[in-house]
């Protein structure tokens, strides 16, 4: 999809932009409906999944991959009402070119960023040096010199069309393939994801990849295990958060011990889960299939240029 059409569907969808997802869930309502999930849902299942000895998987591979991804993408495409064309679906290694160029694109960003940081910090000075930004480099790219290591983040990219996994283990990567896969759905058809509509795009994402996890959980507990795993982490952080901004006090047994604080790039997964969690109370699971045909519908009535 170019750029043209892109931003005609993020005006379509405003009234789903972050900030008005953000004041529909900035009520007492909404902390009342998280405290449910979490402490009658979500938690006892989890902790009984986590007494058991999960057979995870071994480390993703292109096998993997190739076995499991058909599957995963005939769920979402169901469950959305779409019929969409496979995207190259690769495991990230420094062997490949896109990779490569994405730690490159993440090096720069965060070194200038962190050297702007830098500045304000050290001199109470807000405005960028050359100084500050040659430090954040620096340190930029030791971290994504590490960041192989340690993991960096899975994504979509719209302009090749392409899903990148980071290689954890089977269990999880499969979750993950559904959540991009989501993407890859959200781009073709129009809905916005990204920018000033990333607590809908990435909401969207993680409660997709929860219901149609439960198509292939029956026979494997380890894949429920990481999709509540992921789950919990954003229901969790959605509550911590709103409860704050409304002075609310938080259950600690709701919460996970030993986490402070709630890294900056979780409370678009936090927003976002929460928000689509309760409009699935409320419609139903139709309500994702809802957004991807209204999509269609808006795109249809846009003339190409």
């Amino acid at each position: 999809m170019d750029q043209h059409l892109r931003e005609q569907m993020r005006e379509h969808f405003a009234d789903l932009s972050n900030e008005e997802v953000l004041g529909q869930l900035g009520n007492q309502k909404t902390i009342r409906i998280l405290e449910e999930t979490l402490g009658d849902d979500i938690l006892p299942e989890l902790n009984g999944l986590k007494a058991r000895d999960l057979d995870l998987g071994e480390k993703l591979t292109a096998d993997d991959v190739t076995k499991y991804f058909p599957g995963v993408k005939q769920s979402v495409d169901t469950l959305l009402d779409v019929d969409g064309s496979t995207p190259n679906v690769w495991i990230q290694t420094f062997s490949d070119k896109d990779y490569i160029k994405y730690l490159a694109q993440m090096t720069i960003l965060g070194g200038g960023m962190m050297g702007y940081l830098g500045t304000a910090i050290c001199t109470l000075d807000f405005t960028p040096s050359l100084e500050a930004l040659a430090v954040g480099e620096s340190i930029a790219m030791s971290l994504g010199a590490l960041s192989t290591l340690f993991g960096s983040p899975n994504f979509y990219d719209p302009n090749k069309e392409n899903i990148s996994l980071v290689k954890s283990n089977v269990a999880r990567a499969r979750g993950v393939m559904a959540h991009e896969y989501v993407h890859r759905v959200q781009d073709v058809v129009g809905i916005p994801f990204g920018g000033k509509h990333t607590y809908l795009s990435e909401g969207m994402a993680e409660n997709v990849r929860d219901i149609v996890g439960k198509d292939f959980e029956d026979a494997d507990d380890s894949l429920r295990y990481e999709n509540l795993r992921s789950r919990f982490h954003n229901m969790q952080n959605a509550y911590r958060l709103l409860a704050k901004s409304l002075g609310s006090k938080v259950k600690k047994d709701l919460i996970q011990r030993g986490q402070p604080w709630v890294q900056p790039f979780e409370k678009m997964y936090a927003y976002g889960t929460a928000f689509c969690h309760i409009q699935e109370r409320e419609q139903g699971q139709d309500f994702y299939r809802k957004l991807t045909n209204r999509a269609k519908q808006q795109l249809a009535t846009i003339p190409s240029r």
